[in-house]
């Protein structure tokens, strides 16, 4: 069976008597990280001279993603034959964040824009955050004394998905003791 070198068998093309099957001739896969630049597989390699190829599918691709091209080989004297390989692009991992947790004394002032994500995130992430209150409630407000407990979630096509977590803990005011 023809292999394009990167473990994908394809189907023989029946053989003509007479001819040649192309051997040692590779149509390697590659494996890259996200990182904003195209990316694209090499030219098949160890074909004899004169032998004609034609692409599909074997385009640059900036985003995250599985691509599979072919290549078909002709020459005279030889059966054709079609190789594949894959271009695997692997989302890439968000750095460059803070999300703090925080404690604050009772003011009677709504404290929940508090935890703040600070930081560059890539272009094209979307962020949903959600904050609950001690018994577990989701709430849209952080006034009481209690503990609230933030859920950040931040998504993006060409990056892994990030969940961070943090606390606002609101304390108590001490109350002065009289002195006699």
């Amino acid at each position: 069976k023809p292999s394009d070198g990167g473990g994908h068998d394809n189907p023989p093309t029946p053989p003509t008597p007479g001819l040649e099957d192309f051997t040692n001739v590779f149509f390697d896969d590659l494996t890259v990280t996200y990182d904003g630049n195209s990316h694209m597989l090499s030219e098949v390699r160890g074909a004899p001279e004169g032998t004609n190829i034609t692409y599909t599918g074997r385009n640059e691709y900036v985003d995250a993603g599985s691509y599979v091209a072919t290549a078909k080989l002709v020459k005279e004297g030889f059966n054709d034959a079609t190789l594949s390989a894959t271009l695997l692009i692997n989302k890439a991992t968000m750095t460059g964040y803070t999300y703090d947790s925080k404690t604050v004394k009772y003011d009677g002032t709504d404290h929940y824009n508090d935890i703040q994500l600070v930081g560059m995130l890539p272009a094209g992430s979307t962020t949903s955050q959600t904050v609950k209150n001690s018994n577990g409630t989701v709430v849209t407000s952080a006034i009481e004394v209690g503990t609230y407990t933030y859920t950040c979630t931040i998504t993006n096509k060409n990056y892994n998905t990030v969940t961070l977590n943090a606390t606002l803990n609101i304390k108590a005011q001490k109350k002065d003791m009289p002195v006699f």
